[in-house]
């Protein structure tokens, strides 16, 4: 394969510090006292223990066990918990767990247009974006979320991972945006390209709604086991279809990491071995460091690592 060129803040990403704006995500508040114990009914990972300053990784299930979205829900305060989903995701989100609200008190109320988000990925992006804020922002540890103000939203940040290193998400109202941007640059930053960011979550195996995670996806083919379910956790909608699952052991497919020595075929390309249909490519970049990469599902016979398949006239091998 031909030598590749790092798309633009891939390795200040791996080695410092860059930032990504945040275009495709879709957020949403829950205000009301009730707000925790609905979604800890509503979601697949426990939510009501969590103490303010706090966040999980969760996904809410139709009651086949089939994905209507995954998602980050930060609680800010007891009466106000940020949800941060997949934009083409965010309408079914908010309409499914309307639907089950009867007499709690808590309101749904959008915020993706009145807050932006830039997320900044790498061991200096602590560093950089307190510099870029001017101000003391205590250290994360992942999961956790600080609000610069009680009941504000000035300014958020949560502690998301999305390269497989530290990552920082930062929330400010969306009139702000080119602002801390700027900041960012000028804090030592680099502005990284959505080919850098993609790169580097493939790199790390990071499903992402749009390409691994779908309305026919149950969460567990994801390797969402532990991630973003509890199996501890109370009742919630296609929680029987999970525990189903995760009893028997593997489900039927599964979703694997890929190397493509010669460049990997395109998403949607069906997988083969010894001329039998046995998967799908989901995702598919070239990275600098690995060489041609895939996310794809494959069936679980299949998916041990070194078995080796073929895709749109190319060889791969199961990382």
């Amino acid at each position: 394969m031909d030598s590749y060129t790092a798309p633009a803040g891939y390795e200040e990403a791996r080695a410092s510090a860059a930032f990504f704006p945040i275009t495709d995500g879709g957020r949403f508040r829950l205000i009301g006292p009730d707000g925790q114990d609905f979604l800890n009914r509503m979601v697949s990972n426990e939510v009501k223990a969590l103490p303010p300053g706090h966040g999980v990784y969760a996904t809410m299930l139709d009651v086949n066990g089939r994905m209507i979205a995954d998602l980050w829900a930060w609680v800010l305060d007891a009466d106000n918990i940020l949800v941060e989903t997949a934009a083409s995701a965010k309408s079914a989100l908010m309409e499914a767990l309307d639907k089950y609200l009867i007499m709690e008190e808590v309101e749904i109320r959008d915020a993706s247009d009145t807050l932006g988000l830039i997320s900044v990925q790498g061991p200096g992006a602590p560093e950089a974006v307190a510099k870029a804020l001017g101000t003391d922002v205590p250290a994360l540890a992942p999961g956790t979320v600080w609000e610069s103000a009680a009941g504000s939203e000035d300014v958020i940040v949560a502690a998301r991972d999305r390269t497989g290193r530290v990552g920082l998400d930062v929330y400010v109202p969306a009139d702000r945006v080119p602002d801390v941007r700027k900041a960012l640059s000028e804090a030592g930053a680099a502005e990284g390209s959505a080919d850098a960011l993609e790169t580097l979550r493939v790199e790390a195996g990071i499903p992402k709604w749009g390409a691994e995670l779908s309305e026919t996806v149950i969460p567990l083919e994801a390797n969402l086991g532990g991630v973003a379910i509890s199996f501890t956790t109370g009742c919630y909608p296609g929680q029987e279809i999970i525990a189903r699952i995760h009893s028997r052991g593997k489900p039927a497919r599964h979703l694997v990491s890929l190397s493509f020595p010669d460049g990997p075929p395109p998403p949607g390309t069906e997988l083969r071995r010894d001329g039998k249909a046995v998967g799908v490519v989901t995702s598919a970049v070239v990275s600098p460091r690995l060489g041609g990469l895939a996310l794809g599902y494959l069936k679980k016979e299949n998916d041990e690592p070194g078995t080796e398949v073929e895709g749109g006239g190319v060889n791969g091998v199961v990382k």
